[in-house]
Order: structure tokens, then sequence, then C-alpha cells
């Protein structure tokens, strides 16, 4: 079961063209709207108390209402950023969510798939100056963001539209007709190295124009955050309300709800404002949830200027959502080529049909006369609350649509031959059948005598025709010869009749109920066998028929079912509190396809101000296990019947403890598993949040004192299957699995643990021998169900010692780095450890000098192994040409070794910079790098110098010594790159600039001098004393 109610949560709405132009988000506010425009802000709020009264009015405790009990007062004004620059728009934090709007016929104003924020922040507003709207536990704040260098007193705020402006006690005050805003005194901080300083701060008021003040000034070169607090003085924290009428369900399992929300305009004028509730201020809302109720897929409004209501959903065969409902907005959105595109007087029923995403309005269309369709707003037909929001949408195999309804036009559209072609008397129940794209009326038919006469509810039998059942007053409505009940019963009567798919023959028809008391049938179902079930309501004694058949005598809730052919009373029985009245109105009625007999409804007090005025569900029979065992007296009632209604299965209440929980009209469904989709108006009349919802689902309180779309899931069934396992689903040969059993409404099971070995222990337990993912089977059995059987599966996963594997490593050069990667196991260590990130992880990296053997230990739970990685390491093996020196205007050839390409830098001075050995012509002295891609891939970088002399030498020799004999001296030279000194048998090194001689005699040396350039020639003469 999944239960929850509209989420109370202030999220930014992008304006996708359906609201004026100058809007680029809008909020809902408690009590009110906020539209954030391009350079303003314009709030609306309504007047809590009229909010209040609304409520009380549209659920009719409110007796003889006034006009002025009608009057919604509201007050808009508007906030303008003086002299702001053009801001650019900055979203975050997008909900999952999106919602679509179809509101008026003007189809620019269409918008699909509008997201929604729950921060929105205006950038540049002003010179380096951003304002930020967010929430802060749930409350709607805003900040303006002050950059460094920029000007705090450029921010000007003009208030427009208000009563009254102004600052008390340093806070602001903002008076309008319905409420007063307070933002309190400006809190404002700087983040200076981390740590948040508070900045003196206050309001300043100048001719409604609001700024801001720093007394002590600021740091500039640091962020200024303002943080004001915004305080709704007058208001509880209540959002408009968002009324429950009708549900469905899809093929997946998703429900939806539809309801009725207030209006999703603009405001175009500023100051008080009022408006008449039912005079076009409520929209049709329709919501979409996941299978398990945890998320809101999408929001649709759907309506016009006027009233918009939804009656009955469903989905078709494509997972298209069809509504029904009933408008009288001459704007009511339709589309191009449906059936009827224009209002034909009064309210009109319509036909809307959604794709499955909800994003496009994929055919709308009216049908009606010129008097009211679709309402039946009349007593003793209107008997409880909300009845006239009755009638049903069904879809048959190929999608064509039909509708059970009331009309008071004798104009409304019928066609030609169907079983009653024009109205009988003030009101009559009516049947349509609509192609699947909505753009031909197949066939339509009044049924009904001259009193009032409307139909509920639909359904096909297996052959195609259509049971339709309704009330009458009329004592002329149209039955058959040979039914139960041709004859009128008197006062108000239920009837059940049967037409064929075209509706041209009126196979069998008869009146249902007591005689002289008041009788109403609201819903028709069929078995396999096609026997007719109806249920209703009876103040008069209702037939129990056999004795076996369960019954609460002289109660208020009847279920009849009949043969076929509308002749025979196959069992008749009343369900209640015996008192004698009704107890609950009648919301959902299934025969599933165990022919149990399944009742939604709900009763109390909001029920009692119609005609139901002792409505309770106080004293209604519940059984052991029902999820909820006691009632307020205002609560929703859950039934389940065995087959012929000879026991009651199952039964329960729902809904919160102190509020006034109902239904607003309209059909919820069950589906063919018992799993019951109901829509409800939750946490009425000042009892917030007391509607019960499910952990996880996707809302879990009410946002105000009114009542809220709520709706909840709930499987009637009671027999599901639900396979677990103790604490893990992984384990190892060997081990033993011990299973959980969390079934509901089992008596036997049966698991299958898919090695060849079963178990019919409740929670068996299991010693699986091979590895693999074992899909164990559970199946919950219940023989004394007409749900014999569910089943559910879990995942078991059988492990063995882990085995170690490494992904190879071509090599790598010294140097870099390389990954390795490992797999097998949960943990691992890597050795040696030395030269890696991490070797407690299983994909580090490792930077090793030599070629290096890894070893990778492996671990889990089911044991440890173990595997090497060789990791080659490619060592620098290039070589390069040594420093050359040339004559500045002569070319060198320079060379480098051990690669497959090089690249030499500077390319402009070698005749080819992409080869091993390229020709230098250098100018300049000049340092070449070369890089060298070796065999393996490698990349390695050297380089070397050409060396340049720009003249020839000039030798210059000097230092004539005078020596003794047997000493030596030093003789000198310059002028050039190299030396070379003769005579060289008493030199000692004669290639030294500045050699060491030792002559025997008075001696001449002579040094040879040289560059690149050429050579020159010098001489020194050597004494020797004796």
């Amino acid at each position: 079961m999944s239960a929850l109610t509209q989420r109370p949560y202030i999220e930014f709405r992008e304006n996708k063209g359906q609201w004026e132009e100058n809007v680029m988000f809008r909020a809902r506010i408690p009590a009110g709207d906020l539209f954030l425009e391009k350079n303003a802000l314009t709030y609306r709020f309504y007047k809590e108390e009229d909010l209040n009264r609304i409520d009380k009015l549209h659920h009719q405790f409110i007796k003889n209402p006034t006009h002025q009990d009608s009057i919604i007062n509201m007050h808009a004004f508007k906030v303008e950023f003086k002299n702001a620059l053009t801001p650019t728009f900055k979203t975050l934090k997008v909900r999952p969510d999106y919602e679509n709007y179809f509101v008026g016929n003007d189809q620019s104003k269409w918008a699909s798939n509008v997201k929604k924020y729950e921060e929105v922040a205006y950038k540049e507003l002003y010179k380096n100056i951003d304002l930020k709207f967010y929430l802060n536990k749930g409350i709607l704040k805003y900040d303006f963001i002050v950059n460094p260098e920029a000007n705090a007193n450029e921010i000007q705020l003009e208030y427009t539209g208000v009563d009254e402006l102004f600052i008390k006690n340093g806070n602001l005050h903002i008076k309008t007709s319905v409420n007063e805003i307070i933002e309190q005194k400006p809190y404002a901080y700087q983040l200076i190295n981390g740590i948040e300083k508070e900045v003196k701060c206050s309001f300043t008021l100048e001719n409604n124009t609001l700024s801001f003040k720093f007394p002590k000034g600021y740091n500039k070169t640091y962020p200024l955050i303002i943080d004001p607090a915004l305080i709704f003085a007058s208001y509880s924290g209540a959002t408009v309300d968002n009324w429950g009428y009708t549900s469905t369900f899809n093929d997946a399992g998703n429900l939806f709800g539809g309801g009725v929300s207030f209006g999703t305009g603009y405001p175009l004028t500023l100051g008080a404002i009022q408006v008449l509730f039912g005079g076009g201020y409520t929209d049709i809302s329709i919501s979409k949830f996941s299978i398990n109720g945890s998320l809101l897929e999408y929001s649709t409004y759907l309506g016009g200027t006027g009233a918009d209501y939804p009656h009955s959903l469903i989905v078709n065969s494509n997972d298209e959502l069809l509504v029904f409902g009933t408008t009288n907005s001459a704007n009511f959105p339709t589309t191009a080529g449906a059936y009827n595109t224009t209002i034909n007087g009064g309210y009109d029923a319509y036909v809307a049909k959604f794709s499955a995403n909800g994003q496009v309005l994929l055919a709308s269309t009216f049908v009606g006369g010129s008097l009211n369709d679709g309402l039946n707003s009349v007593a003793p037909l209107k008997y409880n609350y909300a009845d006239d929001h009755r009638g049903e949408i069904i879809v048959d195999t190929n999608d064509n649509v039909y509708v059970a309804t009331v009309t008071n036009s004798i104009n409304f559209p019928v066609t030609a031959g169907v079983i009653q072609t024009t109205n009988a008397g003030n009101s009559d129940g009516c049947v349509f059948k609509l192609s699947p794209n909505l753009n031909s009326l197949i066939f339509s038919t009044y049924i009904g005598g001259s009193g009032l006469d409307a139909a509920y509810s639909l359904q096909f039998s297996t052959t195609g025709d259509i049971l339709v059942t309704g009330g009458t007053t009329s004592a002329n409505f149209p039955t058959t010869a040979g039914t139960l009940n041709p004859a009128s019963l008197g006062n108000t009567d239920g009837w059940v009749a049967k037409i064929n798919n075209s509706a041209t023959n009126l196979i069998a028809s008869t009146y249902i109920g007591t005689a002289a008391n008041y009788n109403q049938c609201y819903f028709v179902q069929l078995d396999t066998a096609d026997n007719v079930f109806v249920i209703g309501q009876t103040v008069g004694g209702y037939p129990i028929f056999p004795a076996t058949v369960y019954n609460n005598p002289n109660s208020g809730q009847f279920i009849h079912k009949l043969t076929p052919d509308l002749s025979t009373t196959v069992f008749s029985t009343t369900f209640g509190t015996s008192s004698g009245q009704i107890d609950i109105a009648l919301s959902a009625f299934l025969v599933n396809e165990c022919n149990y007999i399944l009742v939604s409804g709900w009763g109390g007090a909001v029920n009692g101000s119609a005609s139901a005025t002792n409505s309770t569900t106080n004293g209604l029979p519940v059984t052991l296990g029902a999820i909820q065992p006691t009632t307020d007296g205002s609560d929703y009632y859950l039934v389940m019947f065995s087959e012929d209604a000879d026991t009651i299965l199952y039964a329960t209440f729902f809904g919160g403890n102190a509020s006034f929980d109902h239904v607003d009209g309209g059909t919820s469904r069950f589906d063919k598993r018992g799993i019951v989709y109901q829509a409800v108006c939750a946490s009425c009349f000042g009892s917030t949040s007391d509607f019960p919802t499910t952990p996880g689902a996707w809302s879990n309180t009410d946002n105000g004192p009114n009542c809220n779309l709520g709706v909840f899931k709930m499987d009637l069934t009671n027999l599901t299957a639900d396979a677990e396992v103790f604490t893990t689903p992984f384990y190892c040969i060997g081990d033993t699995v011990h299973f959980q059993n969390l079934s509901n409404g089992g008596v036997s099971y049966f698991w299958n643990f898919q090695d060849g070995n079963t178990s019919t222990q409740f929670q068996p337990s299991h010693v699986f021998d091979s590895i693999g993912t074992y899909h164990v089977l559970l199946i919950a059995l219940d023989s004394i169900s007409c749900m014999l059987v569910d089943s559910d599966y879990v995942d078991v996963f059988i492990g063995g010692p882990p085995t170690a594997i490494t992904n190879p490593v071509n090599g790598v050069c010294r140097g870099d780095s390389v990954q390795l990667n490992a797999s097998g196991g949960t943990s691992y260590v890597w050795s040696p450890n030395y030269n890696i990130t991490n070797d407690s992880i299983d994909n580090p990296f490792v930077f090793p000098d030599t070629t290096t053997l890894y070893t990778i230990i492996v671990f889990d739970s089911c044991g440890i192994d173990t595997s090497q990685l060789l990791i080659t390491v490619f060592q620098k093996n290039i070589g390069i040409s040594p420093d050359i020196t040339i004559c500045w205007d002569m070319n060198t050839q320079i060379s480098a070794t051990g690669g497959i390409d090089y690249l030499w830098f500077p390319a402009a001075t070698l005749d080819n910079a992409n080869i091993a050995n390229p020709v230098a012509t250098p100018g300049v002295t000049t340092t070449y790098n070369v890089t060298i891609t070796d065999i393996n891939g490698c990349v390695w970088d050297t380089s070397m110098t050409v060396i340049t002399d720009s003249v020839p030498p000039i030798a210059n020799a000097w230092n004539d010594p005078i020596v003794c004999l047997g000493d030596s001296g030093q003789i000198f030279a310059s002028g050039g790159g190299s030396y070379f000194w003769t005579p060289t048998n008493t030199i000692i090194n004669p290639n030294s600039s500045s050699p060491i001689v030792f002559p025997s005699q008075n001696t001449q040396y002579t040094v040879e001098v040289a560059n690149a350039c050429g050579v020159d020639y010098d001489s020194v003469i050597v004494q020797v004393r004796f």
C-alpha cells in the first residue's frame, strides 16, 4: 500500500509561454504566488479567511450561501528593481517532476515539460550584484550577493500597489488589503578567510523605495551577502487548496489523481482584487505518481476562464490518459478536428486525451447542448455531497471512448436510430461513444423518463454490449418486459440497462430498489459469465437473498447480482451499520477475475452536509488484520466480499484521526487484481497532515489548514509473495543461505532454489554447491482465496575462492608511470610496495626504474589468490654528436642515434629537422635540441651545441723569460681557440696556451694559434744562463 498527499514545497516553475512574457518563474508561496520577472517581483496573496470560507462553501457547510460568501479577496503588489541591468537567470536543483499547462484555447499559451527548481538566481541584476531566491528549511529566502568592488547602494527596490510601507524596529512592514508581510531587519555578512563576519546593515526607505545602508562600511575586496527574512505575518502557512476528485491507473501500476486547484494566471492589476469562486478561478489538475508513490512524475493543468471539473479518468491501450468532466469555460482547450470545439451553453461535458508523458493534448472536445450537461445537480438524485460530479468514462479494445452521464439539454447531440432521441423530462441520463481521436460522435442517446434521470457508470459485457446504471425519479423510465422490475417502485429508484454497442437496441432494462423509498445505483460490474452486479444506496429495507448471503440488515448500502438478461436475482444484500440510513458515498466498485466483490467509499460529516445527513463510518464492520481498525467517523471504507457475497474477506478504514476526509465527486478505480487507486480530499478543516501516508511517499504532509489532494493505492486481495534473504545475497560455496519470507496472505509456500532442490518450509535454509547466480522462486498459495497464487524471486550469488586476474601491460619507458589493473576480489595487496601510488587498491600507478615483477594478492570473503605481472622498463639508449666549433660562414653535419623518429629544434638552420643527421648552418652559436622516439615508443630529449667563430685568429705570444740551466719557465699565448708550440721536445703540453718549457740553450718557441676560421703564428725567445 502507498498513500500520499500534495507535497508542501515552494518550487520555481519556468515560464515556457503559459504566462505573460515578462514572467520568468512562478512560485506558490503561503496563501499566494510570487512571480519572478526580468526586473521586478510581483506578489499576489489571498485573504485567508476567504480561503477557509470557500473551503466550507465548496463542501456545503454553509447553508443558503449569499453572493458575498463566494467572493475571494486578493491583493497584488510589485517590487521593481530600479535602474537595474538586464540580468541573466541561473537555476539550480531541478526537481524530477514537471508540469504541463493546457489552459485556454490559445495553443500558443500551452506549455509542456515545464521544469521546476529549488533555486533561481538573477545574475548581474546590478553591476557585479546577484540576487538569489532559495529555500531554507522550507521557508522562502532571498539574498543579494554584492561581489568585490560592486556598489551596494545601487540596489533600489520600489514598491507599487501596497497599502502601507514603513520601517518599524528595523523591520520593513508591507501592509495590503488582505495581509501583512514583514521583512525582518537584514542580516549581512562576509566570508573572510573562511570566517563569517557580520556587517552592520539596515533598511532605508524613501518614497516607497527601499535600499540598504551600512553604517560602518564593509570590506569591498570580499563578497557581501545581504540576507533578509520574509515573514507572512497573517498566515498560518496555508497554500491554496487542491481538492481531490477522481483517480485511475495504467497497466504498469502508476496512479493518476485528478482534482481542482486555484487558478494559474498572472495578476494584470495591482492592489486589491475580488474574484468569485466558481467563476473561473479554478483549473483541473492531474498528477501522475510512480508505482510505489515515491515520485510525482508530472502534473498537468487543464481548463479555461470558467469553472472546470474532472469526473472520471481512464488510460487506454497506448498509455494515453483520457479525462471526462464538465466545464463552463468558453475557451476550454480543444483541438483542431475534434468533434465539437465550441461550447454549447451552460456547463458542457468534455473529453480530453493526453499523451503518455502528459506533455501533449492529443485531442479535446465539448459534448453538450444549450443547458447544463454532465452535472447531476438536483436532489434527490444529488443525494450525497459531490454527486453532481458523477459519471464514468471507459474505453473498448479499439480505444473507442464511452461516457455515461446526465443532461438537462433538449438539444443534447444524439445520433440516428438510437434507443431514445429526445429528452423525456427535466434531466435524462445519456450515453455516448466517441472515436479514439475524439473527432467523431459514433453514437449518442438519451435514456430516461419524465422525471429526473442520471447515468453514473457503464461497463462492457463479453459480447460488447454496454451495461449502464444510475438513478431515476421517473415512473416511465424505459424498461423491458421480463426483467426483474419493469415497473417503477416509487420515489427514487436505481436502474440498470443493457444496450447493444451501437445503442440502437435496448436489450434489457429494469428498476432496482425498494417500494416508495430512496434507492440509487452508482456502479455496475460484470463477472466472466456476464452476470450483472450493481452497487448503490437504499433507505428502504433492501431484500436479503438468499439467507446465506452476508448481510447487515437495514443498512444503507446494497449489492445486487442479476442474471445477464436482468430477469432474476442471484443474490442481493446490504452492508453497513444497520441504522436504516446511508453510511457511505460510493467511490469505486469491482468484481475481479475471481468474482470477489470490492468496494471503496467514504462517509462522515462532509457527506452529512447533503441529504445523507447521518453519514458516518462509525460502526461499519472491519476484519482482523485491518490496516486501520478504528475510525473517527469521517474516513474511507474499503471492503472485499467473497464470490456471491457469502462472507466478508477483508474490511478496513483508512483516513486521518481528526479531519473530515472525503471525495469531491468523481470516480476512482480498482484494477482487476483488486488494487484500489483512490483520489481523496485529505486533512480538511484545520486538521493538517493527519492523513496516513507511507514511508518514502512523495509527500507526507499537508501544508495548510484546508483540504488537499491525497491519493492512496491499496491491495485488498491480501496475497503477496515476498522472498528475501537475511543479511546479504552474497555467499560462498558451502555457506548456508537463510531465506526470509515476508509474504502476506499465504497459507502454504513452495521454494525452488533453481539447483534441482525445493522446499515447502516457510523460511528454509539451503546450501548451494556450485558457483553461480540463482534466481530463487517463492510461490505463495492461498487455497481459501480466489487469488490462488502469487510469486516472487530473490537472487542469490554463490562464489568460490577468488581468481586473481591481471591485465597485461606492454612495457613502460623509464621515468614514466603505468597503471596496473587487477580484478577477482574485494581487496588487493601489491608488492613490491615502492614506486607505487597505493599498494592496496586494484588499479594503482607504478613508476619502476628497472624491469620489475609485481605480485598481486587478491582477497574476498571466499578466499585468497595471487598472480604476477612483469613490467618491462625500457632504458634510455640514445646518442648525439658532441659539441663542435665552426666558422660562422660554414656548415657542419650533426647527428643523433638510437631512434626511429627524430625532431630537431630550432629547425630553421637545418637542412632537414626530421632525420638523424641533418646539416646545420647556424651562423651564430646555437644549441640544437632533438626529440628521439625509439623503437619501443619511448620519447627522449637531448641536445648539443654548434659554436661559431666570427673572425680568423690573431696570435699573440709573450713572456720572454730568462731561466738558469736546468730550470723551467712559462710562456703564454692568446687569440685563438687552439694552440700548438714548437719545438715540442722541451715543452710540457705543447697544446696549452701557457705551457712550461725547460730549454738547455737559448730557444725560440713558435706558437700556432688556430680557430675555425684559420691560423696565425707568433714566437718568444727563452734565454738560458749557465
